[in-house]
């Protein structure tokens, strides 16, 4: 079948697994047994454990169907024509057949079938010929995140931490001002079209183009957190960021002068401008440093040298004008390196990362759920989802406040690439514009939202999942 390493290793684990379950099975004939399997990965667990596993029931869960990855990666709009669709074809037209034959045996042979949203059981009838019993969508421990008070303390914090990167990446080559700055993210696999990077960068370019035009005063800037091959971080970076931590080290080490001849001018009454407060040595040797530390041309937009020399994202903030300049209003930082809080530039976390920007913006064409746009509710921080994500079909049932959402929902099913990009360039410009307090109130009702979705709820559904397998197993 040409099934290659990455299905024979999880089809002989799950052989292993089904064993398992066969034994705790026969050692407790009195109990009633569930084996529950996630994934095509665990299928073969489910096959044995249903032939062997003395009467266990089963229930299995696709997260996503692997013909539908498969089609999203290669670009394909599928959804809206979905019934017309060969699943078998397809499947080995993208050379996945190994992979959707399992997960179609175990779909069809479970007792009980799951799947995490309404969206991914719309591929399930048409891929895998079986609609799911019960949906079980994802959530998260809304105890275990800050309270609103404190996750607006920890904005400020990393907030500052990101204001930091600006002064290394853009202020050797020119200034803005940082209190008038948003940040936006879209933190992703490298999934270039699935995960709706191309739609972000397009309604970037529009967003620019408008506040450009508008002279606006506002700067936004754009970090695409998007691991990619690199052979390591810009050496001019790494140049940019010592000069500055050499140039805010040898303030510190002369504050004290500096305070002192700063309050001595002020209660004598001299003009600060024209004070001596920076006379002597000390000046003469921070001028030095500054000028070491001044550059030309344009910032960068990449901050590691990439393997790729083609590589997509570079091409498209290309074509859509992002180019870094002075007077551009959007400024673009594509951050190819995994957020560990180590990583040698920003040092953030991932969730760090989240909790010092303003929006997140998440605008897939294939997400079966989309956990982050959630996670940055959780912390405080308004985001941006589809229709065309399990997350985003499950908010559009939710009541929300049609003004300040928390999250917003783009329309992507049935739309041209153009329509999405234009849908989404609104948002992002309503809220560049936004009123501070206005913002403020996105931030609060995103974290309100997050209440629906705490696995203190929603765990209740995996045991409607479990007893119905029970039950169909008497």
């Amino acid at each position: 079948m040409d099934s290659g390493f990455e299905f024979d290793e999880p089809a002989v684990w799950g052989y292993a697994v089904g064993r398992l379950i066969e034994q705790a099975a026969l050692a407790n004939p009195a109990k009633k047994t569930v084996a529950h399997c996630h994934e095509w990965l665990a299928g073969t667990a489910l096959l044995f454990a249903k032939k062997f596993g003395a009467g266990a029931a089963s229930v299995f869960t696709t997260h996503a169907t692997t013909l539908g990855r498969s089609l999203a990666f290669a670009g394909r709009e599928f959804y809206a024509g979905i019934e017309n669709i060969n699943p078998s074809e397809e499947a080995y037209r993208y050379h996945v057949q190994a992979k959707h034959l399992l997960e179609a045996a175990a779909a069809r042979e479970c007792s009980v079938f799951t799947t995490v949203s309404e969206i991914t059981g719309v591929e399930c009838k048409y891929f895998l010929g079986r609609e799911p019993d019960v949906f079980l969508p994802n959530g998260l421990d809304a105890g275990g995140y800050l309270s609103f008070e404190e996750a607006a303390i920890k904005h400020r914090i990393q907030r500052g931490r990101i204001r930091e990167f600006l002064f290394y990446n853009f202020f050797p080559h020119y200034t803005f001002d940082p209190k008038n700055t948003l940040f936006y993210f879209l933190m992703a696999r490298y999934e270039f079209h699935a995960k709706g990077i191309d739609s972000f960068i397009v309604a970037l370019g529009d967003l620019n183009r408008k506040l450009k035009r508008e002279k606006s005063s506002r700067t936004v800037i754009a970090f695409l957190w998007v691991p990619a091959q690199t052979k390591g971080i810009h050496p001019d970076l790494i140049e940019n960021r010592g000069n500055y931590f050499d140039i805010k080290e040898f303030i510190e080490e002369n504050s004290g002068n500096l305070m002192e001849s700063f309050t001595y001018s002020l209660f004598a009454g001299k003009d600060l401008k024209s004070a001596d407060v920076f006379d002597g040595e000390p000046h003469r040797e921070l001028e030095r440093r500054l000028r070491k530390a001044r550059r030309a041309g344009a910032p960068l937009i990449c901050t590691h040298e990439l393997e790729c020399r083609n590589d997509q994202i570079i091409k498209a903030l290309a074509q859509a004008g992002l180019e870094n300049k002075k007077d551009d209003c959007v400024k673009v930082i594509f951050y190819p390196a995994y957020l560990t809080g180590t990583d040698r530039l920003l040092n953030l976390t991932m969730r760090e990362a989240i909790q010092g920007c303003h929006l997140g913006v998440f605008p897939s064409y294939y997400e079966p759920w989309g956990y982050t746009p959630l996670e940055a509710a959780a912390e405080g921080v308004p985001a941006v989802t589809s229709d065309l994500s399990g997350l985003g079909r499950f908010l559009a049932a939710l009541p929300r406040d049609e003004q300040n959402p928390g999250i917003f929902i783009i329309n992507n099913f049935g739309k041209s690439a153009d329509e999405a990009a234009e849908q989404l360039g609104g948002i992002l410009y309503d809220y560049a514009v936004m009123p501070r307090h206005q913002r403020v109130e996105n931030k609060i009702n995103a974290r309100k939202l997050v209440n629906n979705f705490d696995w203190a709820d929603l765990a209740e559904n995996y045991v409607a999942a479990h007893n119905l397998a029970l039950q169909s197993k008497n």
